[in-house]
């Protein structure tokens, strides 16, 4: 009696749900697509995240050229579910790829999370997006991975923030291959302009100065001033060795050392302040610290950060950060990434204590680098 009750497409996906060959998943996969897409503005929030659950169950065990297909025939579809839209987005990038290009239906908190926690591949996607927000664009710069930077500034459309520019023309000093891309925007802050022409090639100086139609004379003269400017002004800000250590102290003494002043140090590119401060709170010698640090990688890091409190959210923008200022390189495998990501989950602070305290003790034996 009751089953006479329930809709005859449900009692059709409770029998392909009762199959357990590769086609009746496929089939089962493709009749909740349908059923989601024609029906979805029918369905309770509960069903229709119910519904999503078990597409995102079944997602691994089906084939990918499905998968891939209906990716494709939705990106562009702005009435499509934005449940099945994000997830997918989060798939493996020859599935997602079309979605995180076209669709209009993920948010820009979808695409921060994909940042963070996808793949470079799905981080190059998003930033060939058309109409980048700020936000996208500035946790974009963030990852510190070249070819992401390089695609991001190829995008016309990208609306970048000037903090995340400054960030990027002060890498540029070293990093030739962003000095084109930055001086051919046309959204650059002249002020950002003016000071890359004191590194950048001949042709792209002809660049600034027809861009900004200002005088060579004038801008060396004024660049001149603004640099020696802000040299005086960074050695009166600089500290080093044992002065660090003594701003360590004093502000966990006034309990003013917290993960976010230890996040905040190196967005600022003060590494030597980040690892003397991260070794504070983590109670760990800071030479002992560096080797943990650097010697065990991704892990190393992981442990550290599930140590102090600072979320995994953090760690890749982190991870980066902390190997371009060794001049490490700074990109990870999706094997390595997804390892650190398994420590944060199944570690809780207390183990991470005494995993961090006894690789201490083994690191203290170890070389620095």
């Amino acid at each position: 009696m009751q089953t006479a009750e329930i809709r005859p497409d449900v009692q059709d996906l409770v029998a392909l749900a009762q199959r357990r060959d590769a086609a009746g998943r496929n089939e089962l996969f493709s009749s909740i697509v349908d059923l989601l897409i024609n029906d979805h503005r029918d369905f309770a929030d509960v069903e229709r995240t119910l519904m999503c659950d078990i597409l995102r169950r079944l997602t691994k065990s089906v084939e990918m050229s499905i998968r891939t297909q209906l990716a494709e025939r939705l990106a562009y579809d702005d009435e499509a579910p934005a449940d099945l839209i994000v997830l997918l987005a989060n798939d493996q990038i020859e599935v997602a790829r079309s979605v995180l290009l076209y669709s209009k239906l993920l948010r820009d908190s979808d695409l921060i999370n994909i940042v963070r926690h996808k793949t470079i591949q799905h981080q190059l996607s998003i930033a060939a997006r058309q109409n980048l927000s700020s936000k996208v664009s500035a946790a974009l710069v963030q990852t510190g991975t070249m070819p992401v930077l390089t695609v991001l500034l190829a995008n016309p459309s990208a609306n970048i923030p000037h903090d995340s520019y400054a960030q990027l023309v002060s890498r540029s000093e070293q990093e030739a291959a962003l000095r084109e891309p930055l001086v051919n925007r046309r959204d650059l802050p002249p002020e950002l302009a003016k000071r890359m022409y004191r590194w950048v090639s001949a042709a792209l100086k002809d660049i600034i100065l027809k861009t900004y139609m200002i005088s060579p004379d004038k801008i060396d003269e004024a660049l001149n001033a603004a640099v020696d400017g802000l040299a005086s002004e960074d050695r009166r800000e600089e500290i080093s060795g044992p002065a660090v250590r003594r701003l360590v102290d004093k502000l966990y003494e006034a309990g003013q050392l917290t993960p976010a002043y230890v996040i905040k140090s190196l967005n600022q590119g003060q590494a030597e302040l980040f690892e003397e401060s991260f070794a504070k709170l983590a109670k760990v010698n800071i030479e002992v610290f560096r080797k943990i640090l650097y010697n065990r990688g991704a892990d190393g890091l992981a442990v550290a950060c599930r140590v102090i409190g600072i979320d995994r959210s953090m760690f890749l923008t982190i991870y980066r950060l902390t190997r371009i200022a060794r001049r490490q390189a700074p990109s990870l495998t999706d094997a390595e990434t997804a390892h650190a990501f398994e420590i944060f989950r199944k570690m809780d602070q207390r183990q991470a204590e005494i995993t961090l305290h006894r690789w201490a003790a083994d690191e203290s034996k170890a070389p620095i680098f």
